[in-house]
């Protein structure tokens, strides 16, 4: 969880997406006061160099 400018940001769901990459973020939910964000990641996607 992290708190930064009175939001509250926590990592709810985490999930391997790509094999040579540790576990990613599936599910973030961003908190403050009474508001309430939920973005949730069905792909993560390398990208090229």
């Amino acid at each position: 969880m992290i708190r930064q400018n009175g939001w509250e940001i926590r990592y709810d769901r985490w999930q391997t997406f790509l094999a040579s990459y540790p576990a990613l973020p599936a599910r973030i939910t961003a908190l403050k006061e009474q508001k309430r964000v939920r973005l949730v990641v069905s792909d993560w996607q390398e990208q090229p160099e």
